[in-house]
């Protein structure tokens, strides 16, 4: 039975990876559109293209890789609950350049490289374990 579970969990896994794969070049391009075009603070726009990612991983997570939920007659309350957890991980994203950027690491890129697995994998358990539990 672990091994059909385990097996289970590396399938979600990777699917979530999948779409966070597609919502990750939306993110990283809008991220360097932005950073390009103004001179805003680069946690700020970590943020807010964060956040546009995480609206296209809902969807695409809702329809791809989890199954309803707890919450499958209440669609508002996942909706709120997905976009509170996309929040959090903007957060950790953003607080993640932040940190970077101030012990020198500037390249945007690998700002991103660091923040972004850390981010994923709070916010895969988050959601898996809570929002889209069985």
């Amino acid at each position: 039975m672990d091994n059909i579970s385990i097996q289970n969990f590396i399938k979600k896994i990777s699917k979530y990876g999948s779409v966070s794969i597609l919502t990750m070049i939306l993110d990283l391009s809008l991220l360097y559109l932005i950073d390009y075009i103004t001179s805003l603070p680069r946690s700020g726009i970590s943020i807010f293209t964060y956040l546009c990612g995480s609206t296209l991983s809902y969807f695409l997570n809702r329809r791809y890789v989890f199954s309803p939920g707890w919450l499958k007659n209440k669609k508002k309350s996942e909706l709120t609950l997905y976009i509170a957890t996309g929040i959090l991980g903007s957060l950790v994203t953003g607080m993640l350049f932040y940190v970077t950027a101030s012990i020198g690491i500037t390249n945007i890129l690998f700002q991103k490289m660091i923040s972004a697995p850390v981010s994923f994998i709070v916010i895969f358990l988050i959601r898996n374990n809570i929002i889209f539990k069985l």
